[in-house]
């Protein structure tokens, strides 16, 4: 509860500061990387009620999840250009003030664990640094589907630096790139509401990732070869339905292991925050090592075909490993034992 209220207290006043000196771009550079700081922060703080409220509706969380967010998203993003255009940033910076007081409303509401549980398992407090890594040794069928997952995204977060080459090599449309987020978006709303299906809702988490995983790496070879841009934008839409797949199962197959462990409960703010930072710099890395490849004269096409090549190669690795699909979501529940 102090650290809703500091991070939504920092962010207001940061967003103030920016009001007042809005002429140093700086400034705003500044605001937006804290802002996402601070905002991430928000996430794992919150993340041991996640894991401990929602243990048994977990899946249906992160759908529900997945669709506001989307929604959201594409409102934002008309609400957002109308302010820019009538208000320049001065209205920018008011609305997110305002949704900074709706979002510390929400996440206020949220009951506090340490007062609804008086299991001491809860109240513990953090362990340091080694023993934290220590604890996470353990679990090694959460190291090798984190691993996998985060070279899953690694071969994905590829996708935006090839496909802009593409249209600008091929001298494909402009409009076709700012349709992009549009279709993709779409495609992952309609994702997210077939995933609440109760078929989909029974059917093995692993097996739905690794197949949403080989059809990505489809869609990437599909795209080195596609010349028409209604089919480009057929394909993007088609990865925002896969996208919502495998974001779906993948946080909630996590978020479900942990909350199997009081012991990784414990440290669940901890496991959240690494998670996002590896997930974050993955998708950093692969268009940093991609560029200079694009530079030296390798076809964009290549690399477009040899990412989806590895995209389901690794999504057939995922499916072959029995322990993760038999067993890992299938751990009986306050089992504190590891293999």
């Amino acid at each position: 509860k102090y650290l809703i209220k500091f991070m939504c207290g920092l962010i207001v006043s940061l967003s103030v500061i920016v009001f007042i000196h809005y002429q140093n771009f700086l400034e705003y550079a500044v605001f937006v990387i804290f802002s996402g700081i601070l905002f991430n922060s928000l996430v794992c703080a919150v993340d041991r009620q996640i894991v401990i409220l929602l243990a048994d509706k977990i899946r249906d969380f992160q759908n529900d999840l997945f669709m506001l967010s989307t929604i959201l998203a594409i409102v934002n993003y008309k609400i957002s250009s109308y302010l820019f255009l009538y208000c320049g940033l001065h209205g920018i910076i008011i609305y997110c003030i305002l949704l900074n007081f709706v979002i510390f409303k929400c996440l206020n509401a949220i009951p506090a664990v340490d007062m609804m549980f008086s299991d001491k398992s809860h109240k513990t407090q953090l362990p340091n640094i080694r023993v934290l890594f220590k604890i996470l040794l353990k679990h090694r069928k959460l190291i090798t589907f984190i691993g996998l997952m985060l070279s899953i995204m690694f071969i994905s977060s590829g996708l935006t630096l090839l496909l802009t080459t593409k249209i600008h090599h091929e001298h494909l449309p402009t409009s076709l790139w700012s349709s992009n987020m549009a279709f993709f978006a779409f495609g992952g709303l309609l994702g997210a509401i077939i995933c609440k299906t109760r078929f989909l809702q029974n059917t093995n988490a692993i097996l739905i990732i690794s197949i949403g995983s080989v059809l990505w790496g489809t869609c990437l070879v599909g795209i080195s070869y596609a010349s028409s841009a209604h089919y480009i934008i057929s394909i993007l839409w088609f990865c925002g339905f896969l996208n919502a797949f495998i974001i779906i199962n993948m946080n909630s197959t996590i978020f479900k292991y942990i909350s199997k462990y009081s012991e990784l409960v414990t440290i669940s703010p901890v496991v959240n925050g690494l998670l996002t930072s590896a997930f974050y710099i993955v998708c950093l890395i692969c268009p940093m090592i991609l560029n200079p490849l694009l530079q030296i004269g390798i076809n964009y096409r290549v690399i477009l075909i040899a990412c989806g090549i590895l995209e389901i190669m690794f999504a057939l690795t995922l499916i072959s490993i029995k322990s993760l699909r038999t067993e890992f979501c299938t751990i009986p529940k306050n089992q504190d034992k590891t293999k």
